[in-house]
């Protein structure tokens, strides 16, 4: 199966389960902290190729700069191997038909990687809980050992999503690295 990096793609277009609760304003009250999209795009994280996407469906400034920053979240964050990773058939599903389809599927994508509203630590996740991500569809928490992985319906047992580095702290929230795109 061929593998094809997001980065490669520049002619795409030019338990029970855990909902949004109140936000937790701790996370705004330093404003020289790291905002989620310093840590999406600031280089010192392997995600560009996340960043790459929120430019490519369009909420780069819309959703990503804006609300990322001013409320409270927890990102899912796929790594950049972990697009590298994605199968032609995902990808063709991202470049295939008129564009405002290609957007939407890639706008649901990556919601299925956002918790709205809820600063989600490591320690907050339970193992074989359930969590309502942005675009209402819920993931689940599988715990092998010590090892900790975020689902979607559509990943293989072969290629769960592991949290590979947990808790980073932003302003609003926390971003956890995952070694695949949730499906």
């Amino acid at each position: 199966m061929k593998h094809i990096a997001l980065s490669s793609l520049p002619f795409l277009l030019s338990g029970a389960p855990v909902s949004a609760a109140a936000g937790n304003s701790r996370y705004l009250q330093d404003q020289n902290c790291t905002t989620i999209e310093r840590v999406v795009c600031g280089g010192e994280y392997p995600t560009e190729s996340l960043c790459q996407a929120f430019q490519i469906a369009g909420l780069d400034e819309s959703f990503l700069a804006n609300n990322l920053n001013s409320d409270t979240w927890t990102l899912f964050a796929p790594t950049d191997e972990a697009f590298d990773a994605l199968s032609t058939g995902a990808i063709t599903r991202l470049i295939s038909g008129a564009a405002y389809v290609n957007q939407k599927y890639l706008v649901d994508l990556l919601s299925y990687h956002i918790v709205p509203d809820l600063a989600l630590e490591s320690t907050d996740l339970k193992c074989d809980g359930n969590i309502v991500m942005a675009n209402d569809e819920t993931t689940a928490t599988i715990c092998e050992g010590a090892d900790v992985f975020q689902v979607g319906i559509g990943n293989s047992m072969e290629a769960y999503p592991e949290i590979i580095e947990a808790d980073i702290e932003t302003c609003n929230g926390f971003v956890h690295l995952i070694s695949e795109v949730m499906l």
